[in-house]
């Protein structure tokens, strides 16, 4: 089956695609009036996509955090209780007219989850934002240091472990520490000897409690995301990717680093860039082939 997927132009798996997202098993929705309300907003959608003239025009409702707010609560209240999050997205969705998609409460991420891995790059809500805030901010620095491309161009893996996640989550800090990657070639416990350490263990029990807590937290969204389809409603949000040049801009270099490599080494500016972009192609396909929805989300800052 493979083989064959391989075979296929780019167009003929974009019409397999989009044909799977039409046509779901009918057993996914709540009766056959819900899977002929998703079937017409699919349509719709592709239509639309298709720069064909549809029934109407489509209607995508990005509500963000809205529903927290309608329901009374703060966006800190909806990060520190999930439940209490979904009952809110729950009641919007019951008081209007959504359109013709629905995104649900998974954008609401958990408070508890940031704090377990000491997230440097974030603030949200009580935790560097005043507890009213209505959304959390992305805190630039320079998580690549302008000497580092050489690094980060042979040996991305190595690079990410050993000094990009070291200095954006603080529980991972002592993984600055490791040796390269490439030294258990051969001797794979070579990765894992560090364990001798109280604080490297330490920083993989904060992966694993980051893990259950992200899993029990995921419960209730997943649970009213698959209501919501059930009734009909198509999600938009398949694979999500970034624009190369954004990684290094927006997350790694930082707005003055940037600016400064632009001038001083535009050259590894651009073999950056190029050794990005594949990379950033593989990640959103497999993410929407993962999730069944032809579509990936880029966010160009």
């Amino acid at each position: 089956m493979q083989a064959d997927w391989n075979t296929l132009t780019p167009e003929q798996k974009r019409a397999q695609r989009l044909k799977g997202w039409l046509n779901p098993p009918e057993s996914d929705f709540a009766g056959p009036e819900a899977a002929a309300g998703y079937k017409a907003r699919v349509t719709r959608l592709l239509k639309a996509i298709d720069l064909e003239v549809p029934d109407r025009v489509p209607v995508t409702l990005p509500v963000g955090s809205f529903p927290l707010h309608y329901a009374g609560m703060t966006l800190k209240d909806g990060m520190y209780d999930n439940e209490a999050a979904v009952r809110a997205y729950r009641k919007f969705f019951e008081d209007f007219d959504i359109g013709d998609t629905a995104s649900g409460a998974g954008m609401i991420m958990s408070g508890k989850a940031s704090e377990i891995l000491d997230s440097a790059s974030q603030r949200w809500p009580g935790h560097g934002l005043p507890d009213d805030a209505p959304m959390n901010q992305f805190v630039e620095g320079e998580y690549m240091k302008a000497d580092e491309y050489d690094h980060f161009l042979y040996d991305c893996a190595d690079w990410c472990f050993r000094k990009y996640m070291p200095r954006s989550l603080g529980a991972l800090k002592v993984f600055e520490t490791f040796s390269p990657l490439y030294d258990m070639l051969g001797m794979p416990n070579r990765f894992v000897m560090p364990a001798v350490r109280k604080d490297v263990r330490d920083a993989f029990q904060a992966i694993i409690d980051y893990g259950k807590e992200v899993e029990d937290w995921g419960k209730p969204s997943m649970a009213l995301a698959r209501e919501i389809y059930a009734a009909g409603y198509p999600a938009m949000m398949g694979g999500q990717s970034h624009a190369p040049f954004d990684i290094l801009a927006d997350t790694l270099r930082g707005t003055r680093g940037i600016i400064m490599d632009m001038y001083r080494q535009p050259d590894n500016v651009m073999k950056a860039i190029e050794m990005l972009i594949p990379m950033n192609i593989d990640i959103g396909v497999r993410m929407a082939n993962q999730s069944r929805r032809p579509f990936v989300f880029f966010a160009l800052h």
